[in-house]
C-alpha cells in the first residue's frame, strides 16, 4: 500500500502537469488536425509546444527573480483552465478527442499496445532517488540552487556555470512544486512523447511494422537515461519535434505555423545545450533552398531567438564569450583557461565511441532507391547524414547523438523491416496458400513481441520490488551508491564550514552546497596538485576554506608523497571511501596567493 500510494502521488502531479501544458499547447496551436489528419499526432505537438511555453515562462520568472511556488502554481492553473475550456468546447461539439480515437482507431490502439508494453519498466524506474553521475554533478545542483533562491544565480562553484539551462529550469520548477523525483518523471515523460510521435508519424507515411520497430529501437536506446535528471531525452523531444514540423512545412509551404513551431523548438534546444547549435546550419540551408520571402527569415529568427537569446546575451555581457567556455580561443577565456579546454576535449576523445549497434541498420535504406520515393524517409536521410557527420567530427560521444536518435530510429526500423521482409517474401513465393503465409508472418512477429513483453514485465516487477518509498529505505538505497551519505548530512548541519572537495564531483548534489573544487575553472585541482601540505594549507586558508573533503584513494596517493600531512590537517571523520580533514590553525598561517 505504501508503494502504491507513493506511485499514485507522484503520477498525480505528473498528470496535472501534462494537462496544464496540454492546455497551453491547445490554446496556441489551434485545430491542426485537419492538416495532419491525426488527433494523436496533433495532441503530441500541442503538448510539446505547451512544455516549451511552460519552459519559457519559468525562464522569465527565474530571470526577474520570481520563480517561487505561488507563481509556478499560477502558471499551472492557467494551463489547466485553458485545457478545461477546450475540453468543454469539444464535448459540447461532440468532437471529444477520446471519442474519435476509440471509435475509429481501435486497430491502431491494439497494435500500439505491443511496443509500449516495453515502457512498463519506465513507469517505476524514474521513482528512485537520484544516483546518476551527471545529475548529481551539476544538473540537479544547479536546479536546486535556483529553486532555493528563486532566481537565475550564476553558480560558479559548479561545473559549466555559464551553459544555457532551459531544461534544468524545468527541474527547478519540479523541485519547487514537488521534489527531485519529479525531475525524473519530467525527463522520462519526454521519452514517452518521442515514442508516441515516432509511432504515429511513421504510421502516417509508412507501414505499421516499421512504426512498431522504430518505437522499439527508441525505447531500447533511451532506456539507460530514463529515470534520470539528465537533459538528453527532453532535448531529443525538442529537436525531433523541430525537425518533423520543419518537414511538415516543407510538405505544405503555405502553412507557416509549422515553420514557426519548428523555429521555437530549435530555440528551446539551443537554450538547453550548446551542441544543439550544430543543427542550425542544416535548417538555414534548407530554409534558403525552400523559402524566398524575407519575412519568413525574419519571423523564423524571432521564434528561434525568443527561448534562447537570454543565455547568449548574458554570457556575452558578463564573460565576453557568448558560448563560454567553448568560444575561449576566439573571444578569450573567462573562468576556464586553455588547459581546461584541452582537458575537456581530451576527456571527450577518451570517451569517443560509436552509436548502438541497432542504429547501424539505418545504412540499409540509404542504398535503396525506394527510400527516396517516400518524402519522410528522404528527410530522415538528409537529417541523419548531416547530424552524423557533424557529430563524428566534433564530440564523437554517443550520448551527444541522442537528439538525432528518434529520426535515426525511423531509418533503422526501415532497414530492419527490409531484413524481416526477406523470409516473409520467401514464404509468399514458396507456393503455400496465402493464409499460411499470413499465419507464419503473424507467428514470427508475435514470438518477438511475446519475448520482449516477458522481459519488460520481469524488469517492471524487479523495479517495483526494489522501489524505496520510506525514509529508511531511501537511505539504505543511497548508501549502496554513496556510502558516505551520512557524513554529508552531518557536514550540512555545520553552516560555518567552507569545504574544498577532491574527487567527489559525482556526489555534489548530496554534499553541503556550495562546495568548491573542480577539474575546470577557478577552483581547479591542477592548481593545487603540485603543492606540499604546507603550501596547500596556506592556499586553502587564504581562500577561506576550513575543511578538506577528499576521496580516500586520492588521499592515499597524496600520503605516499608527503608524510607530514597531519602537521597541517586534522582528521575530522573517515568513512569507507571519503576522509574529512580540518585545517589546523588557519588564522595563524601566512597569506599566500
Amino acid at each position: 500500500m505504501l508503494k502504491t500510494s507513493f506511485i499514485l502521488s507522484q503520477y498525480s502531479y505528473l498528470i496535472i502537469f501534462i494537462l496544464s501544458i496540454f492546455g497551453y499547447g491547445q490554446a496556441i496551436l489551434l485545430n491542426i488536425s485537419k492538416k495532419l489528419n491525426d488527433h494523436w499526432l496533433e495532441s503530441c505537438l500541442q503538448i510539446t509546444l505547451g512544455l516549451g511555453v511552460f519552459n519559457l515562462l519559468i525562464q522569465f520568472l527565474a530571470i526577474i527573480g520570481y520563480m517561487h511556488e505561488k507563481e509556478i502554481y499560477l502558471i499551472i492553473i492557467c494551463g489547466l483552465l485553458f485545457f478545461g475550456f477546450k475540453a468543454y468546447y469539444t464535448f459540447r461539439k461532440k468532437e471529444n478527442l477520446f471519442y474519435k480515437v476509440y471509435k475509429n482507431r481501435i486497430p491502431d490502439l491494439l497494435f500500439a499496445i505491443l511496443p509500449f508494453v516495453l515502457l512498463l519498466p519506465t513507469l517505476i524506474s524514474p521513482l528512485f532517488p537520484p544516483i546518476a553521475f551527471d545529475e548529481l554533478m551539476y544538473h540537479l545542483p544547479h536546479a536546486a540552487q535556483w529553486a532555493k533562491s528563486g532566481k537565475l544565480d550564476i553558480n560558479e562553484w559548479l561545473r559549466y556555470p555559464w551553459f544555457p539551462y532551459n531544461i534544468d529550469l524545468l527541474y527547478s520548477a519540479a523541485i519547487i512544486i514537488k521534489d527531485d523525483i519529479f525531475t525524473h518523471l519530467i525527463h522520462t515523460f519526454t521519452a514517452w512523447m518521442v515514442a508516441i510521435i515516432i509511432y504515429k508519424l511513421v504510421l502516417k507515411y509508412s507501414v505499421r511494422m516499421v512504426a512498431l520497430i522504430a518505437v522499439t529501437i527508441w525505447i531500447d536506446i533511451s532506456k539507460d537515461l530514463i529515470g534520470t535528471a539528465y537533459i538528453d531525452l527532453c532535448l531529443s523531444l525538442y529537436i525531433f519535434v523541430g525537425a518533423i514540423t520543419f518537414f511538415f512545412w516543407m510538405e505544405n509551404k503555405n502553412d507557416t505555423s509549422f515553420l514557426w513551431l519548428s523555429s521555437f523548438m530549435f530555440g528551446l534546444a539551443a537554450g538547453s545545450k550548446y551542441q544543439s547549435l550544430g543543427f542550425v546550419p542544416l535548417f538555414i540551408v534548407m530554409l534558403v533552398i525552400t523559402a524566398k520571402e524575407l519575412d519568413i527569415y525574419l519571423k523564423s529568427s524571432i521564434f528561434f531567438l525568443i527561448p534562447c537569446i537570454y543565455w547568449y546575451l548574458r554570457n556575452a555581457i558578463l564573460t565576453g564569450d557568448p558560448f563560454d567556455p567553448l568560444g575561449g580561443k576566439l573571444f578569450g577565456y573567462y573562468d576556464w583557461n586553455a588547459k581546461d579546454m584541452e582537458l575537456q576535449l581530451a576527456d571527450l576523445k577518451s570517451n569517443a565511441n560509436m552509436p548502438p549497434f541497432v542504429i547501424w541498420s539505418a545504412l540499409i535504406p540509404l542504398f535503396s532507391p525506394n527510400t527516396y520515393k517516400n518524402s519522410l524517409y528522404r528527410w530522415c536521410v538528409i537529417f541523419t547524414v548531416y547530424s552524423f557527420i557533424v557529430w563524428y567530427f566534433t564530440s564523437h560521444y554517443d550520448r551527444y547523438l541522442m537528439s538525432s536518435y528518434p529520426i535515426m530510429s525511423i531509418l533503422s526500423a526501415k532497414g530492419i523491416y527490409k531484413i524481416i521482409k526477406y523470409p516473409i517474401n520467401l514464404f509468399k513465393t514458396s507456393g503455400l496458400p496465402s493464409r499460411y503465409n499470413n499465419l507464419l508472418s503473424t507467428m514470427l512477429i508475435s514470438i518477438i513481441f511475446i519475448i520482449l513483453t516477458y522481459k519488460s514485465t520481469i524488469e517492471f516487477l524487479d523495479f517495483f520490488n526494489k522501489l524505496p518509498v520510506t525514509l529508511i529505505e531511501k537511505n539504505d538505497f543511497l548508501k549502496k551508491t554513496i556510502p558516505s551519505i551520512e557524513l554529508y548530512k552531518q557536514l550540512k548541519e555545520d553552516k560555518k564550514l567552507k569545504i574544498y572537495q577532491g574527487g567527489l564531483s559525482g556526489h555534489i548534489y548530496y554534499l553541503p552546497n556550495p562546495i568548491w573544487g573542480e577539474i575546470f575553472g577557478p577552483w581547479r585541482y591542477s592548481d593545487i596538485d603540485y603543492m606540499n601540505p604546507k603550501q596547500l594549507t596556506n592556499k586553502l586558508s587564504y581562500q577561506g576554506f576550513n575543511m578538506l573533503l577528499i576521496r580516500k584513494d586520492a588521499m592515499n596517493k597524496y600520503f605516499s608523497k608527503y608524510s607530514d600531512f597531519f602537521s597541517f590537517f586534522e582528521l575530522y571523520k573517515s568513512t569507507t571511501d571519503v576522509d574529512a580533514y580540518k585545517i589546523k590553525t588557519q588564522d595563524k598561517l601566512p597569506r599566500v596567493e
